[in-house]
Parts: structure tokens; sequence; C-alpha cells
């Protein structure tokens, strides 16, 4: 079913399952909305291309998460998505999204050190090795 509706699915996954991975509040809250992603990226699979750069960040910061099937939904979802990131690249954001969900300028910086490695900045020490 989420084939066929694709865009209003995935907008409500952003718009409302991505900060319920964030609430630290509720446990059942951060489980359901793991175990949600979890089978959209199992079932939707090559179709989540356009999304996998929204979803993989958050992912990522839920995969310390003191539940332990919390942690197993997402590892596995973002073990799924990881491969996507580089159809990804140079795709437009997707359409059908909420005006306030926007791709994170920070995320995409961090998304595209991830891919490629020549984009990482020199860091400077601050004192000198001998």
């Amino acid at each position: 079913m989420a084939q066929s509706m694709i865009v209003k699915v995935m907008g409500a996954v952003v718009e409302n399952a991505i900060p319920m991975l964030e609430d630290a509040s509720s446990v059942h809250a951060r489980q359901g909305a793991g175990m949600l992603i979890s089978f959209l990226v199992q079932g939707l699979g090559v179709e989540l291309v356009p999304y996998a750069p929204l979803l993989v960040v958050p992912l990522l910061r839920c995969m310390s998460d003191s539940d332990q099937s919390v942690r197993q939904s997402v590892t596995h979802s973002f073990a799924a998505l990881v491969p996507l990131l580089p159809l990804a690249r140079g795709v437009p954001q997707p359409t059908g999204l909420g005006e306030g969900v926007s791709r994170n300028a920070e995320d995409l910086h961090f998304l595209e050190q991830l891919l490629d490695n020549s984009h990482i900045e020199d860091y400077k020490l601050c004192t000198e090795l001998k």
C-alpha cells in the first residue's frame, strides 16, 4: 500500500515518525517509529532513494539508544539505506513534504563527507607534533 502512496506516506514518516525517534520521554514511541521505518525500508527498497538522506542521520543518532529493540530496528534500516546514498546524490528533494521539513544543511554536509572523503576539511592541531 505504501508503494502506491509513497509521497504521502514518506511525508508523514518524515514529519511524524522521525521526531518520535528523538522522543527521549517515550521508549514506546521510539520503538514504534523504529519498527515503522524498518518495515518501510524492507518493503520499499530502492523506491526510498530520494528519501534516504532524510532518514540516515536520524537513524544514525538512534543507533546508541538505551533500548535494545530500538537499536536493532534502526541499525537494520540504516544498513539497508546506506547503499542507497550514492544513488541519492544529485536527486532533488522529494516533493510532497511539509514546508517545515527540509534537509538540514549540517546533515547534508555530514553525508557528503561520509560518501566522499575528499570533502573532509583538514583538521588543524592546536599543538605541534614532533
